[in-house]
């Protein structure tokens, strides 16, 4: 299949998902869709180290279920997110082929177009979000300090529209805490979550 085809199939999967070519009747539920399909798929785009679509999901956690629902869309798109030979789609971790990472980078519509920026972005806070609610109190002790500074960085970066990357401040600190909220939150993620939980 050549690169216009697989384009034009992966504009398909993404537009009967939302269909962003006909005028919204719910502009909120839109606006919502697209902002949950930015947050999952830049969420996977982004991460230092592989998770599986369990613990994607409970990374996930922050996301309210009733603006959008992460089990049920990584359900939807496991055709362009997980191997045809995973037994168990919960177990199963993501390996999203390398043309459909490039259209969703670079040539998908607006809505659909992810920056990798902003992706860092939402999944930090994510990451810090997890955290403070599920690591071991002692390691978060630890590094109290710090993590208060990314999540203090981060909330000031949105709140003026800023994205990290390009935000004034040095893109080096940024990614510094990015790697630590990571690094901290997949070390206490076994010891939080279990499959059954799902």
């Amino acid at each position: 299949m050549g690169i216009g085809q697989l384009e034009d199939l992966y504009r398909l999967i993404l537009t009967s998902f939302e269909n962003i070519d006909d005028p919204a009747q719910d502009t909120n539920r839109r606006a919502s869709q697209l902002r949950g399909f930015q947050h999952v798929i830049g969420t996977i785009l982004v991460l230092d180290k592989p998770l599986t679509i369990h613990h994607i999901i409970a990374l996930l956690a922050d996301v309210p279920e009733h603006d959008f629902d992460v089990a049920n869309f990584l359900q939807r798109f496991r055709s362009v997110l997980t191997p045809s030979t995973a037994t168990s789609f919960v177990e199963a971790t993501p390996q999203m082929h390398k043309s459909f990472r490039d259209y969703i980078m670079d040539t998908a519509p607006d809505g659909f177009r992810i920056s990798t920026g902003h992706a860092h972005f939402m999944t930090a806070r994510s990451c810090l979000e997890q955290l403070k609610q599920h690591a071991n109190k002692d390691k978060i002790q630890a590094i109290s300090n710090t993590l208060m500074k990314a999540k203090v960085y981060l909330l000031v970066s949105r709140e003026h529209g800023l994205c990290p990357y390009c935000s004034g401040l040095p893109h080096s600190l940024f990614l510094a805490f990015w790697s630590l909220a990571q690094s901290v939150w997949f070390s206490s993620i076994t010891h939080v979550f279990s499959p059954s939980s799902l």
